[in-house]
């Protein structure tokens, strides 16, 4: 398999990923609008600098072939049905913003895909995440006992919560969701290779696991916590059988087939014990304030279920569907990333999407089911899966897609998971012709 050797291109998109949460979670306009320019730039300056890179990539097979074209249908439906959609007059400039927004996620999934493919480079991005993960979970602690003066804003009034450096302690457990999965398969390698207590890269893994766990249960994230657990859940079939066949070709399979089970069972053993978690699953809370919006927001659905109410206009639909229920409350987001892509795109938009995101799922699924690759490309796969799954389950309860940091990062991670999956065809040769016996 080709390495493209383009570190920079690879260090500028690492770099990228890394600081965008940093500045409040990329939350802020005029920041997200930097990284955007910086990400479309990136996406052109490639195949302009790599021109073999993008002939064999287009010449590669079918998961570039039609993707690409599929992800600029999604484009340009997105602008045309926006202008002709109903709620288009309501607010002008968020057709705009969800068209961007649209298009950076694109350039990060294929600037991905391009440039990782080699462990190598993986593993590079592993560790970013690791570093990015630790960071945020050191903060989210300081957030938590409010220790952060201040810096990164302070703790909601009725329960103690750790964010890190985002608004939302939700968003911020949709990040640990995405670290955590490569901090763990980079703590079973070290385990694997006899490294982990010797040798500073293991010592570092344990920590940042460790603090990640921790600060994901502190985050009192309900839907965040039991979605990395569900998504671990479903990844636990893939690790049996890499462990059956590793185990049967004598390669030390039940070493760390035990040590990723007593890392999952015990931080599950800890969420549930602890006491802000248990205390935000044994009340209400806010459970019946969610699938009322939900039961509220699906009537306009109904009203336009094919070309949807334009592109980013929920904040401004809302208030027209609410119910005396919630008519004191502001919602500008579903809690409900498929919810709201059915409310402003209409359902083949929707499901456009879906297939455009599910198809490279399923072939990274298929590709680690089928077994026997090199051990790091395929726990870098499996971790890809586990943050995939994570997200997308939490995506369901909340909106983590529409916060620019975490949508990037997990664009990056699915064109990682298309790199894993999808071999290189080289392109035909001409067969050579044996002269004929004189």
């Amino acid at each position: 398999m080709p390495k493209t050797d383009d570190r920079r291109a690879i260090w500028l998109l690492i770099g990228l990923l890394f600081v965008m949460p940093f500045p409040l979670g990329a939350n802020r306009p005029a920041i997200w609008w930097l990284f955007e320019m910086a990400f479309m730039l990136l996406a052109a300056w490639i195949p302009l600098r790599r021109v073999e890179l993008m002939r064999r990539v287009t010449a590669s097979g079918d998961a570039f072939r039609w993707l690409l074209p599929a992800c600029i249908l999604w484009l340009v439906l997105q602008l045309v049905l926006g202008l002709c959609a109903p709620g288009f007059d309501l607010n002008p400039n968020a057709l705009v913003e969800a068209e961007l927004l649209a298009l950076t996620g694109f350039c990060v999934l294929f600037v991905s895909f391009m440039l990782f493919r080699s462990s190598d480079d993986i593993r590079y991005f592993a560790w970013m995440l690791i570093v990015l993960g630790g960071a945020q979970a050191l903060i989210g602690l300081l957030t938590y006992n409010d220790l952060s003066l201040g810096i990164w804003g302070g703790r909601p009034d009725y329960f103690f919560a750790a964010k890190g450096t985002y608004p939302n302690y939700n968003h911020f457990a949709g990040l640990l969701e995405m670290c955590l999965p490569f901090g763990v398969v980079t703590l079973v390698r070290q385990f694997v290779d006899g490294r982990l207590f010797i040798s500073f890269r293991g010592l570092a893994s344990i920590a940042a696991v460790l603090l990640m766990l921790g600060a994901l249960v502190m985050s009192g994230s309900r839907a965040g916590v039991m979605a990395f657990f569900v998504a671990s859940a479903l990844v636990a079939p893939l690790l049996v059988r890499a462990y059956r066949q590793r185990h049967a070709a004598r390669a030390g399979g039940r070493r760390w087939l035990v040590l990723g089970g007593a890392v999952v069972l015990l931080s599950l053993v800890v969420a549930l014990f602890q006491g802000d978690l248990l205390y935000r699953l044994a009340t209400r809370g806010s459970n019946s304030i969610r699938p009322a919006l939900w039961g509220d927001m699906i009537v306009a659905f109904h009203q336009h279920p094919w070309l949807g109410n334009e592109a980013g206009v929920f904040a401004d639909i809302a208030p027209m569907y609410k119910s005396w229920l919630l008519s004191m409350l502001d919602f500008r987001y579903a809690h409900n990333d498929y919810l709201s892509w059915l409310i402003e795109n209409g359902l083949p938009m929707t499901l456009l999407l879906l297939l455009i995101v599910g198809y490279p799922v399923w072939r990274l699924v298929r590709y680690l089911w089928r077994g026997g690759q090199p051990l790091a490309r395929w726990l870098y796969g499996v971790a890809a899966l586990w943050a995939l799954l994570g997200l997308g389950i939490h995506g369901g309860l909340d909106f983590n897609f529409h916060i620019p940091a975490n949508a990037a990062l997990f664009m990056a991670i699915l064109g990682i998971g298309m790199s894993l999956s999808h071999t290189w065809r080289k392109a035909p040769r001409r067969r050579r012709i044996a002269p004929a016996d004189a």
